[in-house]
């Protein structure tokens, strides 16, 4: 699971502070130009690896998640839903 997450966690960061006009004019730019990925992919890291670490968390309701996703396509579906539900589904 912590690949994933890694790449989605920095990801993010490079989005936000936009580390990326060293060398490129746009997110969308040096994600395929850095890494050979699209940008739909890299926020879908971004948005996974999200749900990843609200499902690790132990927060007021409920206990982390006893089964972890090892991938970003196991928790897919979940990027849709308000992070308050993930632990529900």
């Amino acid at each position: 699971m912590e690949s994933f997450v890694a790449a989605g966690k920095a990801l993010l960061t490079i989005r936000d502070r936009k580390l990326y006009r060293e060398g490129y004019k746009n997110f969308k730019d040096y994600c395929d130009g850095k890494w050979n990925m699209g940008k739909s992919h890299a926020n879908g890291l971004i948005r996974g690896s999200q749900v990843a670490v609200n499902l690790a968390t132990a927060v007021a309701l409920c206990a982390p998640c006893e089964i972890q996703p090892t991938n970003e396509y196991q928790i897919r579906p979940l990027t849709i839903l308000e992070p308050a539900h993930h632990c529900d589904v």
